[in-house]
């Protein structure tokens, strides 16, 4: 039965991506009390190859799970995306007053062209150790994944970039400052379109697109975790402690 007091978490990965990539982040979220934690994968990412999915299958998903939260008897729920998944995140905290809490890592407001970004992200390559898995990973993902998907892609970052403006409750935007996929500015944008009266941004050193992957996933993780469990007011009393120090 479900207890009044319990908040739903939902978990969105991101494009080529899938719900196995979240689940550190799942399995440490679950160790809070109040918290039931949701992932899936998205239409079409089980194999990776994303063939015959459009953007309009990917919202179909988000929507019939923010359904399935709201038909259990959820009064709260939680959003954490990543990348494309934060876009999708974002038109459900648009679209239902339930989402008290909406958590955007590496959002994906800006996508260039399929050749651009297999550009981006194979120059610095020769720069990468060969035991940082996650950014291989990824590469390999990429050239897996046909052009069609990447247009739908495109297409639904188009959509959801503009309900930025109508986000209003408490957000946490984190992007890695050596992201290879999206740029710092997207991370930016959001915060700056949001109209959430608490927001928070942190740009987090030697993170690359997948923070919840890379070497700095632990201290990402830890951060949504507190995000979700006590707000805001961790960051800043930490931000406060900081510069007293300095």
């Amino acid at each position: 039965m479900l207890q009044k007091r319990h908040i739903a978490v939902l978990v969105i990965h991101g494009f080529s991506s899938s719900s196995i990539e979240m689940e550190e982040l799942v399995a440490d979220l679950n160790l809070e009390p109040k918290f039931d934690v949701f992932a899936f994968t998205l239409s079409g990412h089980e194999d990776g190859k994303l063939k015959g999915v459009s953007k309009e299958d990917w919202k179909d998903d988000v929507e019939e799970w923010m359904m399935y939260l709201l038909s259990k008897g959820y009064c709260k729920v939680y959003l954490v995306g990543h990348s494309m998944g934060a876009m999708l995140a974002v038109e459900l905290a648009v679209k239902y007053k339930q989402v008290k809490k909406l958590v955007l890592v590496s959002p994906g407001v800006y996508c260039g062209s399929f050749l651009q970004m297999a550009e981006d992200i194979a120059h610095p390559i020769k720069a990468i150790k060969e035991e940082d898995s996650s950014y291989q990973n990824m590469i390999r993902k990429l050239f897996r994944v046909n052009r069609k998907a990447h247009k739908e892609l495109r297409k639904l970052i188009a959509e959801e970039r503009p309900l930025l403006d109508e986000v209003t409750c408490p957000v946490l935007i984190m992007q890695g400052d050596k992201d290879e996929v999206v740029p710092k500015k997207a991370s930016y944008y959001a915060y700056r379109h949001v109209k959430s009266k608490k927001k928070e941004l942190i740009i987090v050193e030697g993170g690359r697109h997948n923070l919840l992957l890379g070497s700095r996933r632990r201290d990402c993780i830890r951060y949504i975790h507190k995000y979700l469990k006590g707000g805001l007011s961790w960051i800043l009393r930490k931000r406060v402690k900081k510069s007293k120090m300095n």
